[in-house]
């Protein structure tokens, strides 16, 4: 049989690596493969028999500790998210049971950093853009049930989101996304990091701040071009000029109706020499 392995996720101290496999066209199951170093080869991946059913596993998301997990499966008939948790790693999974606030929604993948307080999902809802979109849910300990969905428009768009993947330091989200809604469409890997230097006051408001990130992130998401990004906005002619913005090499400033920012006027932007 043909197997593919999809939707890796590595351990925080990099010795575990937890994934999906198919075997021909069979459903997903969870696997974990082991090393003693971030040195040694990988071993053998064994199934992961406490999470596995009949049914269809997909989209593991492992806490820092590895005692808690999110993952998605039909085991009921329903896909859905569920989630499950352990006394220590050698222990199996246990208190297996849907994620309550997630249940009415069709899942996709979901992401957490790793105290697991935050958990960002795919999922199609009411108030998002039509399709598969990030939305985040928190908790205030780990005690707790997670808290309604809110959307994360920033990190959504018209097209689908398909996976997210939230670094350990939680400021860096990838995201496979796909360019339009046809099968044969383009898949996309976005990278959007709260690292990423937002080189002027995006949304006027005479401060350089995490607003302008959220702004410029929006942006990004629409075009896939950071420096275009900027004028994706309504803005004053005056909040910013081509010596605001940084273009890179092979690529030239210039101020026009920018396609990339939805018809809102005239706005600087990088376009090639």
């Amino acid at each position: 049989f043909i197997q593919h392995d999809v939707n890796g996720n590595i351990s925080q101290n990099r010795l575990h690596f937890y994934f999906t496999r198919h075997v021909g066209n069979g459903p997903g199951d969870f696997y974990c493969a082991e090393r003693p170093t971030t040195g040694d080869l990988w071993a053998a991946p064994t199934a992961i028999t406490s999470l596995n059913t009949a049914g269809n596993e997909y989209g593991i998301a492992i806490s820092g500790d590895e005692l808690f997990v999110v993952f998605t499966s039909d085991r009921d008939g329903q896909s859905k998210f569920w989630q499950a948790s352990r006394a220590a790693i050698t222990d199996p999974w246990t208190n297996l049971q849907p994620i309550a606030t997630l249940e009415a929604f069709p899942p996709r993948s979901a992401s957490m950093p790793p105290d697991a307080l935050t958990l960002y999902v795919t999922i199609i809802a009411p108030g998002g853009f039509g399709g598969l979109d990030v939305w985040k849910l928190t908790r205030p300990s780990s005690s707790d049930p997670f808290g309604p969905p809110v959307h994360v428009p920033e990190l959504s768009s018209a097209d689908t989101e398909f996976d997210v993947s939230i670094s350990a330091d939680a400021r860096t989200m990838y995201l496979a996304k796909q360019l339009g809604s046809n099968a044969g469409s383009i898949m996309k890997s976005v990278l959007i990091s709260q690292d990423t230097p937002v080189p002027a006051d995006v949304d006027c408001d005479d401060d350089v701040d995490t607003l302008d990130f959220t702004v410029f992130a929006s942006c990004f998401n629409k075009s896939g071009n950071a420096p275009r990004a900027l004028g994706c906005i309504p803005m004053p002619a005056s909040c910013l000029t081509c010596a605001d913005i940084t273009c890179p090499p092979g690529t030239t400033c210039e101020i026009s109706d920018d396609p990339a920012t939805d018809g809102t006027g005239l706005v600087p932007h990088c376009v090639p020499n």
